[in-house]
């Protein structure tokens, strides 16, 4: 029982602080606190290590799943109404939207309806053809034909493991779609649905992919924003608010591609890129193919060597086979990253922009995202807190480019 509580305690402190051990034991739980953090732990711990089965489903476990709900609410409403008092007004309608991820029906809210998930193809890059035809999945807010609220919509595109599908995202897009979000989630090009080339009868396989096509892959991410920029414009989402989240082998990919996101300079008064402003990794490699973390995270926007960085959460589990790589990863991140020193979790939230969640299970990648209400909390909340809480920093603005006087 004893060393039983022991784990529990150090569990606690590294699943919701960002500091280094000996901080950690230092202060209380970044969200929760005292029993309740015990008991939402041990839910989560259990939830993820295995009992997402349906069909290994008793009536004990729903309770816990409510519960651990319940109380994942309740933390997220603690943090909404602890805003600071000098918000703006949009800010408030927008976190107000986020929380109740209602739809609106002849003006009035419709409790528990979403836009139903719509298939799209892109197209994306590819040399020497007209182009890979991408197959995405595409998750519209429900507030995206509100016009007071549209033009606040965070957008997010979800990068699956290399040999995935979009599949393996669905559930959690879907969880981010009813907090407000609008989520697309591609299927990369070779796998899923994504093996038809424009224009032509031959097919492309992953997993018969050559040195040249891997670093062609991050044409794809840069095919789903260039989509998602046609409703920016058209008023119903803003993709300065964009954020992105990937999945194992993916994760250098999807870094290399935000990082270039962040090189473009603007063309006159219009904004050419810049806008991601949340990263999120779920147990990322140090290297896949011609992608090397190591080296990406080294880079002055990851790295914290420059006045910004990029708003990153990483998660993993502590006792899978990739535990080692991405604990190395956040080391290089956190060298130059310290925690907000804060007694207000608010105000820590505010102020840190790396974040870690350990779990001390031994899957990892997509595994980890099964439907878990804890977890999927925890994601909204960091999306929630860096980038829909300050809206205000983020203003709206359309991309088309302007027509030419005759």
């Amino acid at each position: 029982m004893m060393s039983r509580l022991l784990c529990l305690v150090i569990f606690i402190a590294a699943l919701f602080q960002p500091t280094d051990a000996l901080a950690q034991r230092q202060k209380k739980s970044l969200i929760f606190g005292g029993e309740a953090a015990a008991k939402t732990a041990e839910k989560t711990a259990e939830k993820t290590a295995g009992e997402a089965d349906k069909k290994q489903t008793n009536p004990a476990s729903k309770q816990t799943r409510k519960k651990t709900t319940s109380e994942a609410d309740d933390v997220l409403d603690r943090l909404v109404k602890k805003k600071k008092t000098n918000a703006t007004a949009n800010t408030k309608r927008t976190s107000s939207a986020m929380a109740a991820g209602s739809q609106k029906k002849d003006g009035q809210p419709v409790a528990g309806e979403l836009p139903e998930p719509e298939v799209v193809v892109i197209p994306s890059k590819l040399p020497g053809t007209a182009g890979i035809n991408l197959s995405c999945t595409l998750f519209m807010s429900a507030n995206s034909e509100n016009p007071d609220e549209a033009k606040m919509i965070s957008p997010m595109i979800l990068v699956h493991d290399w040999g995935g599908s979009m599949l393996d995202l669905a559930p959690l897009a879907r969880h981010l779609q009813s907090v407000g979000h609008t989520v697309l989630v591609p299927d990369l090009r070779g796998h899923g649905r994504s093996t038809t080339i424009a224009n032509q009868t031959q097919t492309i396989d992953y997993s018969e992919f050559r040195k040249s096509d891997f670093a062609t892959m991050a044409e794809d991410l840069e095919a789903c924003k260039k989509f998602l920029m046609q409703y920016n414009n058209e008023g119903k989402l803003n993709i300065s608010m964009l954020s992105v989240l990937a999945v194992g082998d993916m994760c250098p990919v999807a870094t290399a591609w935000v990082l270039r996101d962040w090189s473009y300079e603007n063309r006159g008064r219009i904004k050419q890129g810049k806008d991601v402003q949340a990263l999120l990794l779920v147990s990322p490699k140090r290297k896949f193919k011609t992608f090397s973390m190591s080296r990406l995270v080294k880079a002055p926007l990851l790295s914290g060597k420059n006045n910004y960085h990029i708003p990153t959460m990483m998660i993993w589990g502590t006792e899978s086979a990739s535990a080692k790589e991405s604990n190395s990863i956040y080391k290089v991140m956190a060298r130059h990253r310290p925690p907000s020193e804060a007694a207000e979790p608010v105000d820590r939230w505010a102020q840190q922009d790396l974040y870690k969640l350990e779990l001390p299970v031994s899957e990892e990648g997509a595994l980890l995202l099964r439907p878990n209400d804890a977890i999927y909390k925890f994601i909204s909340m960091f999306n929630q807190q860096k980038v829909s809480m300050i809206a205000e920093r983020f203003p709206w603005q359309s991309r088309a480019p302007k027509k030419k006087a005759k």
